[in-house]
């Protein structure tokens, strides 16, 4: 079995897959920049005896990281714990991916894996969104090269920017609104951020699909389930689309 570490600014996620591509265990953390290799191994240690899962029961494990300073905490809390080195995505690991990039090596792990994973499940050319502490939008073209990609703000990241300048910004919860009515200050800021983020995912959509044609477009990130459902494009989302494409890197980089 492969364990794949999705390490993000904000979270971290883990899944476990069998050797037959099935997940068995999908978990998240919370990104802690000051825990130390051992905490990182007590709380993974305790998700799998919560779930009833031998760590020496895995085989291999891959690593994608958009947090550097953590790449190798997490990755040796993963070695002390579970006994497997794992690969990480970077310089010398195949991914069979033709990035069109002024500077291929700075294209972030999670966009590689996500396109990786998005071409696993779709037919080139194919739209790809992660909505999590940036939203990353990616063009795949029929030729299955990675040809745009662009990054905005991502909507819980830039929400708690606008309360924490704003004095007079009142915090918020985020949800669907009913209307694009703002008849109060809590509905305005409401409407402002849920709805400038369906807004600017459905432009670029618009965007990409003038180019690429009627491309599909798949979705992940911990802010899909709230922008997705209100936009004008049909977008499947996939929770696990990061680790998923991470499990498919290591396919390709597996020795045994």
């Amino acid at each position: 079995m492969i364990l794949c570490a999705d390490i993000g600014n904000s979270s971290i996620d883990f899944c476990i897959y069998e050797d037959t591509g099935k997940r068995r265990l999908s978990f998240k953390i919370a990104t802690d920049r000051a825990k130390s290799r051992d905490e990182y191994a007590v709380i993974m240690e305790s998700v799998f005896r919560l779930n009833s899962f031998d760590p020496r029961a895995l085989t291999g494990a891959m690593v994608g990281s958009v947090a550097p300073d953590l790449t190798r905490t997490v990755s040796d809390a993963i070695v002390s714990l579970c006994g497997v080195l794992p690969l990480c995505v970077g310089p010398g690991i195949k991914t069979s991916l033709d990035i069109k990039s002024d500077n291929p090596a700075e294209v972030g792990a999670d966009i590689v894996a996500n396109a990786v994973a998005a071409l696993a499940l779709f037919s080139a050319p194919v739209i790809v969104a992660d909505l999590g502490t940036a939203t990353t939008i990616l063009a795949i073209d029929a030729h299955r090269r990675l040809t745009d990609g662009y990054i905005l703000p991502g909507v819980y990241s830039s929400y708690a920017a606008l309360t924490r300048d704003a004095a007079e910004i009142p915090c918020v919860p985020l949800f669907p609104p009913k209307s694009l009515s703002g008849k109060n200050t809590a509905s305005s800021v409401n409407v402002g951020v849920v709805y400038s983020a369906v807004y600017a995912l459905d432009g670029f959509i618009s965007l990409l699909q003038e180019r690429l044609g009627d491309a599909p477009v798949v979705a992940t990130g911990s802010a899909a389930g709230l922008i997705v459902p209100l936009c004008k494009h049909e977008i499947a989302v996939h929770e696990h689309l990061t680790c998923d494409g991470l499990y498919q890197i290591y396919l390709k980089n597996r020795t045994n």
